[in-house]
């Protein structure tokens, strides 16, 4: 299954980010970019919170993340929070259990913005959810280790 053209708008700030696949993603019209930032300690990353995992993995979560001198934040909202990093606001973004409503769209803007993306296949997705990280290139492996070691 493969989406060609994926949309996401954030009323709250007038803001509609578009992705095509192969042709980049936008916002506003204007093109999308991930940050370049390689530096764990001068990074933001974005926490989202799924009530079907425990809570006690996503504090592990949080405790890493200052334990690898990196910002968080949650703002409640998966769907923005990964336009964020499209957008170049954010390095990453992390959720332990989104349902593919969640996150299929946001996977495609993020990739054409130039980011990496960790979840599993769509078909799966579709069916039973995911965990996604989504992060700027420089930081996937540093970020993966250590959210994925605590998961």
């Amino acid at each position: 299954m493969i989406f060609l053209l994926e949309l996401i708008y954030a009323p709250d700030r007038d803001e509609l980010c578009w992705a095509s696949k192969g042709r980049g993603a936008f916002c506003n019209d204007e093109p999308l970019h991930v940050p370049d930032c390689s530096r764990p300690d001068r990074a933001l990353l974005l926490l989202g919170r799924s009530s079907r995992n425990p809570l006690q993995d996503y504090l592990t979560v949080i405790e890493r993340t200052i334990g690898a001198q990196m910002e968080y934040r949650r703002n409640g909202s998966v769907a923005v929070s990964l336009m964020t990093v499209a957008q170049g606001r954010a390095e990453g973004c992390y959720e332990a259990h989104l349902k593919s409503w969640d996150a299929v769209a946001e996977v495609l803007i993020i990739r054409e913005a130039g980011g990496h993306v960790q979840a599993c296949p769509v078909p799966e997705m579709l069916e039973q959810g995911s965990r996604v990280l989504a992060v700027t290139p420089g930081l996937e492996a540093a970020v993966s280790d250590h959210i994925f070691s605590a998961a």
